[in-house]
């Protein structure tokens, strides 16, 4: 409704119609000011204004990625220089190759030499007592020359000599006798 007409609408109006006419216009805009709050000279009201729109098919964010796991540390080897796994001292022992003299054991198939004394510990055998029969046969402290003696037992032999690979896979030591007589011996406690 433009000004003019508002006017005249009010002219025709008598007094106390038009006190009350402007009352119900006046209290219209105030509630509608008070509701949606002023607006700054020259802005428009519009619908959704300041509002960001949604775009469709769009995903909200996702959280940032949490961190990797670290890996799980490696299994125990008989190289990583700490006494783990089936090892009866640091990387030898057990599931690992035998440990030289010295070094702790648990039974003889722990020990180079054969031997696990009572301290529990990788020595030389010094006689027959030290290399009792182990389940594949008869033991015997033999002299294996610089490597010093070992709990051995006899796997094979004949004659020949120790040159000719007449010894099996395994062997710990090939010794000659006299005769060209031969044998082969696997260390106690080695199947």
């Amino acid at each position: 409704m433009d000004v003019d007409r508002f006017e005249t609408l009010l002219r025709s109006l008598a007094a106390p119609s038009r006190r009350r006419a402007l009352g119900i216009v006046g209290g219209s805009l105030l509630g509608s000011l008070l509701t949606s709050g002023p607006l700054p000279i020259g802005a428009k009201k519009g619908k959704g204004k300041g509002r960001k729109k949604k775009r469709r098919g769009q995903s909200p964010p996702l959280p940032p990625p949490s961190p990797p796991s670290p890996p799980p540390p490696p299994g125990p080897t008989c190289t990583d220089t700490v006494k783990n796994g089936s090892e009866s001292d640091i990387d030898c022992g057990g599931t690992c190759p035998r440990c030289i003299n010295g070094k702790a054991c648990n039974s003889r198939s722990d020990c180079a030499s054969a031997f696990c004394n009572a301290s529990a510990t990788c020595i030389f055998c010094s006689g027959a007592a030290d290399c009792p029969a182990d389940a594949s046969g008869g033991c015997s402290c033999v002299s294996v020359g610089a490597e010093g003696t070992k709990c051995m037992r006899i796997v094979s032999g004949g004659f020949g000599d120790c040159s000719t690979n007449a010894c099996p896979a395994g062997t710990a030591h090939c010794e000659l006798g006299g005769g060209g007589f031969y044998a082969c011996y696997k260390l106690c406690g080695q199947a």
